[in-house]
């Protein structure tokens, strides 16, 4: 699963192909963001909960920072300093919703003030 659904069009091979393009030359949507503290700890798309780490000794800011499904889901933090080797969990209640990840693949995508992409995955 690579942000577009295989199988949904006749499109997907080259739909794909551009992603990972992007990915590689990080352009555009793509373009990695700077700073690297903040990780993926978990990712339990079955109970529906996403925790992010700072791994650095500095506290990082997430204020304008966003966490986005592959669809219209997207939450954005405000006012919200992460603590070094401090974690945060988001739950579905925390973006007004009953679920987030979907049961047939999805992708996580976190990204700076900036709009810079700090995470990628998918399932």
């Amino acid at each position: 699963n690579i942000y577009f659904l295989e199988g949904k069009n006749k499109y997907y091979p080259s739909f794909s192909q551009a992603w990972k393009s992007c990915l590689d030359k990080n352009i555009n949507l793509c373009e990695n963001s700077k700073d690297n503290c903040i990780i993926l700890e978990e990712w339990d798309t079955k109970n529906q909960v996403v925790v992010l780490k700072n791994i650095c000794k500095e506290e990082i800011n997430l204020d304008g920072w966003s966490v986005k499904d592959e669809g219209r889901k997207k939450y954005t933090f405000k006012e919200k300093i992460l603590s070094s080797e401090e974690k945060l969990t988001l739950l579905p209640e925390d973006w007004n919703e009953t679920y987030i990840w979907t049961k047939t693949g999805d992708s996580i995508f976190v990204r700076d003030k900036e709009g810079k992409l700090v995470i990628w995955d998918s399932y």
